[in-house]
C-alpha cells in the first residue's frame, strides 16, 4: 500500500517496561496513531501476522533478546512484509546496536527522547516511500 494512502498509521510498540509502553502509546494515540503493544518479540510476532503495522517502535533491549533477534524473526516468518514495515529502534547505547548488523539500516534513537523527536522520526518514514532493504 503506498505510504500517502495511509488514513491512520498503525504503529507497534515492542518495550519490556510497561511504564514506556504506557507512555509511548498515549503520546501516540494523542498524534492520531494507531496503536497496538506488546511486551515481548514473541507476542509482537503475532500482532504483525494478525493486524500488519506500518511502523515497528521497539525497545533494543528485550528482555533476553534485542531489537535485532525481533527484525530477524520478522524477517523470516514474515518474509512478503518486511519490505512494508518501518522500523525504529529505541536504546540507551547506540554503540549496541551498530554493533548489530542485523540493525543495519534501522533508525535508532537513543533515551531519553523527546516525544517531539520521535513523532517528527515517524512523520518522516511515513513520508518516506523508500523502505530500507532489511
Amino acid at each position: 500500500m503506498p505510504i500517502q494512502s495511509i488514513n491512520t498509521p498503525r504503529v507497534l510498540i515492542i518495550d519490556d517496561d510497561p511504564d514506556i509502553i504506557y507512555a509511548l502509546s498515549c503520546i501516540l494515540e494523542k498524534s492520531s496513531y494507531e496503536v497496538r503493544c506488546a511486551s515481548s518479540v514473541d507476542i509482537a510476532l503475532g500482532i504483525i501476522e494478525a493486524w500488519q503495522p506500518h511502523i515497528v517502535l521497539s525497545d533494543y533491549q528485550l528482555g533476553n533478546k534485542t531489537g535485532g533477534d525481533l527484525i530477524e524473526a520478522i524477517r523470516q516468518q514474515f518474509p512478503e512484509q518486511i519490505s512494508t514495515i518501518k522500523f525504529v529502534l529505541l536504546t540507551g547505547n547506540a554503540i549496541t546496536t551498530k554493533e548489530d548488523p542485523r540493525c543495519n539500516g534501522i533508525l535508532v534513537l537513543e533515551k531519553p527522547i523527546r516525544f517531539s523527536v520521535l513523532i517528527e522520526a515517524l512523520l518522516f518514514l511515513l513520508s518516506s516511500e523508500e523502505t530500507p532493504a532489511y
